[in-house]
């Protein structure tokens, strides 16, 4: 797999992660991962460093990922996460969310008899999304979403909570026939303190060709 790099220091990769490749390799699942990608990568550069990512994103979503090269970075982000990183993602979700802006701050916990779907539930993790409005289409709406927390499928759970699930959602989707062939959810924008030199680094990922694709769908009349 070629690696997109879009920073790059000796502390710090990060890369634009493509939908549909897994961040980590998973028991019994012989397939490309990122981190597998990264290692080549180091070893094609004769790097020396290893695979600590600061936060993780689902298989199907992509976007900005960061990777520290080193352990004492990772804990130093980790430490200071919340100020130190803010996230901002793109989805497509369903309908047209009333009204334009607003905060989710609901607990998010594993789904009794599952070990990979989510839900809010009161006995969950603390998490909290904001979201706004971008554009609206017909049928399904353009938000741009901060979470200043990392839970397991936060953004799909919450705008499932919304009820506005993300496009192409089959698992907290709706039964509604969609033109994508997976969640339209993009990791858009990091803007993060650099843990050695102190300086803020802000960077943009353009909207991979499906999410574009799945756009110019719903812009026609």
């Amino acid at each position: 797999m070629k690696l997109t790099v879009i920073y790059e220091d000796n502390a710090l990769l990060i890369i634009d992660k493509p939908a549909g490749v897994l961040t980590h390799p998973v028991h019994n699942r012989h397939q490309a991962t990122i981190r597998e990608a990264v290692l080549d990568y180091y070893r094609s550069q004769n790097c020396r460093a290893g695979f600590h990512p600061l936060h993780r994103l689902d298989r199907q979503t992509s976007g900005i990922l960061v990777v520290a090269k080193l352990p004492a970075v990772q804990a130093i982000l980790h430490h200071r996460q919340t100020r130190a990183m803010h996230r901002t993602y793109l989805a497509l979700v369903d309908g047209s969310p009333r009204p334009f802006s607003g905060v989710v701050d609901q607990p998010i916990g594993r789904k009794p008899g599952s070990i990979i779907e989510r839900q809010v539930t009161p006995d969950g993790q603390t998490a909290r999304t904001r979201w706004r409005t971008i554009r609206r289409f017909t049928g399904a709406t353009l938000i741009a979403v901060r979470i200043f927390s990392g839970r397991t499928h936060q953004i799909r759970v919450h705008c499932h909570w919304l009820g506005h699930p993300v496009l192409g959602d089959t698992l907290y989707g709706t039964d509604r026939t969609s033109p994508a062939s997976r969640p339209m959810l993009h990791a858009a924008g990091l803007s993060m303190r650099h843990p050695v030199t102190g300086r803020v680094i802000n960077l943009r990922s353009p909207l991979p060709p499906d999410f574009r694709r799945i756009i110019n769908l719903l812009e026609r009349p």
